[in-house]
């Protein structure tokens, strides 16, 4: 077992980890969970962070984002390389989250993208892997659906004439 806690950052990757069964203490801004076989979130562990900014939950066997609700102030999400299929359990961070990479999981379709459109601070946004990353109307549909993002698989976007402001 690897951990480096450093007051506000926990680093707990690379320890074949398959579940989070006790709570995390509510200090932590950074949490690295990453590489490891977690297949879901949901439980105590997630509960007190409500100071939480920066989760990197890569490398594991999640399907879903579900239980990051008690998360209120995550601002990076790093999901890449798991098995999700659907993007939920985000609604509670709708006005604070700037970047999530959910690249090279299981995403079929724009519609279980959706609910990302409840994250109106989104900037960053990565997708590219996933099986709906080869519909050639993708990069399209989210900058329509998501016109803040500024950075869509480390490619910059123009402003979206929905955000600019009217005269």
């Amino acid at each position: 077992l690897v951990v480096l806690c450093e007051g506000h950052f926990l680093v707990l990757s690379y320890n074949k980890i398959s579940s989070i069964q006790t709570a995390f203490p509510s200090s932590l801004q950074v949490l690295d969970i990453s590489t490891n076989k977690i297949s879901t979130l949901i439980g105590k562990g997630f509960h007190a962070l409500r100071n939480l900014v920066h989760l990197d939950v890569s490398n594991n066997a999640l399907t879903t984002l579900e239980g990051l609700e008690y998360c209120q102030s995550l601002q990076t999400i790093n999901a890449s390389y798991n098995s999700i299929q659907f993007v939920d359990g985000l609604t509670s961070l709708h006005n604070k989250l700037l970047e999530i990479d959910i690249s090279y999981n299981q995403i079929e379709s724009m519609q279980n993208l959706r609910s990302l459109c409840m994250c109106s601070s989104l900037q960053t946004l990565h997708v590219r892997g996933n099986p709906v990353s080869f519909d050639r109307s993708m990069r399209h549909l989210i900058l329509h659906m998501l016109p803040n993002v500024r950075l869509l698989d480390g490619n910059k976007q123009a402003p979206s004439p929905r955000t600019r402001a009217s005269p």
